[in-house]
């Protein structure tokens, strides 16, 4: 079995690795840099365009409640009226049936 080769310095100096250690820490901000303005720019979109969409959608579902709302109730007033209506309509010809077939009774005695 071989043993593994130890590494010497020279092997993992900067210079053997692809540049030196300020290229390497000025391309790494670079990249922060990007990363930071990726980041602000979708703080912005966020802030200006989702919340504003956000907000809209609450009030257009609020407003489309309050009109359900509104005609289950003129629903209800409607179908509430019709029901009083043929009430009185029922009781009414009740009422008539009862004098019609007290009459012809009273005429007889």
């Amino acid at each position: 079995m071989r043993s593994p080769r130890r590494a010497s310095k020279r092997s993992w100096s900067p210079a053997r690795r692809g540049g030196t250690s300020r290229r390497r820490a000025r391309s790494w901000r670079a990249r922060f840099d990007e990363v930071s303005q990726v980041r602000g720019r979708l703080g912005a979109f966020e802030r200006n365009v989702l919340q504003t969409n956000v907000r809209s959608l609450q009030s257009s579902f609020e407003n489309l409640s309050a009109s359900v709302s509104s005609i289950r109730d003129s629903d209800f007033a409607v179908e509430t009226s019709e029901l009083t209506r043929s009430q009185i309509l029922s009781q009414s010809a009740q009422s008539t049936l009862a004098q019609a077939n007290f009459l012809p009774q009273s005429a007889i005695v």
